[in-house]
């Protein structure tokens, strides 16, 4: 496992959480921008999404 590139001695760098996987917030996020369910799954049929 690679360290973190800085060593503070006040501020120890550590890592909170693992970083999302790739569209794994794409329905949440396109639902706050007002698409619909339906909308959604015509972008994942025509592989616009994943």
């Amino acid at each position: 496992m690679v360290g973190f590139p800085w060593d503070y001695s006040q501020t120890p760098a550590s890592i909170r959480r693992e970083a999302p996987e790739l569209g794994q917030h794409t329905e949440e996020i396109l639902l706050e921008l007002g698409y619909n369910w339906d909308d959604i799954t015509e972008l994942k049929t025509g592989e616009v999404i994943l």
